[in-house]
């Protein structure tokens, strides 16, 4: 018995709901202010569906700032290592041009004590020779025989 109580209850709401929608007797001000009032409400839809948009873009943005913003870390950290390595590589390069002049110091040294050596040798090599010189002069005169006086 619910039911059909219901049922009329219903339809006297919607036959309710349709003369107040059938009255003519809304004056042309009310229209003009519902007409008005459905326009602002399409702009309105339609700003809320732009702003979304526009906050979508923006997050995608941020997303992108974010990303660049982590790549461009990285590639400064990158940067930072390579200087670090060149500046390794331009110590080791140092190292090894000091190493180099100190072997050429010594080499230098070295030809120049072998070149003293050799110049010591020679001389002492000519005054070997100076003093046989020297000693063949000191035999007395007495034991050398002229040849012409022999003859």
């Amino acid at each position: 018995m619910k039911y059909p109580v219901f049922i009329v209850w219903l339809g006297i709401f919607i036959a309710f709901a349709i003369s107040i929608y059938m009255v003519e007797g809304t004056d042309e001000t009310q229209k003009k202010k519902a007409r008005i009032s459905l326009k602002e409400t399409e702009m309105l839809e339609s700003l809320k569906r732009e702003s979304k948009a526009l906050e979508t873009s923006l997050k995608s943005t941020k997303l992108k700032l974010k990303e660049q913003q982590q790549e461009t870390k990285k590639l400064k950290e990158e940067l930072a290592r390579e200087k670090e390595l060149r500046l390794q590589t331009v110590e080791s390069y140092k190292e090894e041009a000091d190493k180099h002049t100190a072997l050429e110091s010594e080499l230098e040294e070295e030809t120049k004590r072998i070149s003293t050596e050799k110049k010591v040798d020679e001389l002492e090599s000519s005054l070997e020779s100076i003093e046989m010189i020297d000693d063949d002069e000191s035999i007395p005169e007495e034991e050398y025989v002229d040849e012409e006086e022999q003859k």
